[in-house]
């Protein structure tokens, strides 16, 4: 564990930046460099046998898919924090808000646990890869305005306007 990591304290919301070299804290008051594309948090408690793999499995994937991507990290160990976050179970990840297991339905007890992940292979200890490279590549990034058609409307096969009409 990093000096920052224990410096963060018991329930301590932190911002951590994911780089080649793994999560490095960001300075006191310093904005990151780059665009913020998403927003990643990354819930556990201190007891969780499991949290130290999810976070490795999620650095790989940010690593890869959304480079640069800070991570929340969030220790709700105290039910206080738990019940602040509406904590499901330690690991969690979220991105944009939303819990990376797909058909996800909050459960409305937020005490400090572990959680189990119904995966395609059976009951897992971890969120699979697959779900969060999907949700980290497919949500939109933050502040990003909602989709939008253009005042033209869908775009249309070329020629087909003509369809129908006579010259």
């Amino acid at each position: 564990m990093t000096a920052a990591r224990v410096a963060a304290g018991r329930g301590a919301s932190t911002t951590w930046r994911t780089n080649q070299h793994g999560p490095e804290a960001a300075p006191a008051g310093r904005a990151y460099a780059g665009p913020v594309r998403h927003r990643v948090e990354f819930l556990y408690f201190d007891d969780c046998p499991n949290h130290e793999a999810a976070r490795a499995l999620l650095d790989e994937v940010i690593a890869r898919i959304a480079p640069g991507t800070p991570v929340e990290v969030v220790n709700a160990t105290d039910p206080a924090v738990a019940e602040a976050h509406r904590f499901p179970g330690s690991p969690t990840i979220r991105v944009d808000g939303r819990d990376v297991m797909p058909g996800f339905v909050d459960p409305g007890d937020y005490t400090p646990r572990c959680r189990v992940y119904p995966t395609p292979g059976g009951l897992r200890r971890l969120p699979a890869r697959e779900w969060l490279e999907s949700a980290l590549a497919s949500a939109a990034p933050r502040g990003a305005p909602p989709p939008t058609l253009s005042r033209a409307g869908p775009a249309r096969p070329r020629g087909s306007a003509d369809r129908g009409r006579r010259r």
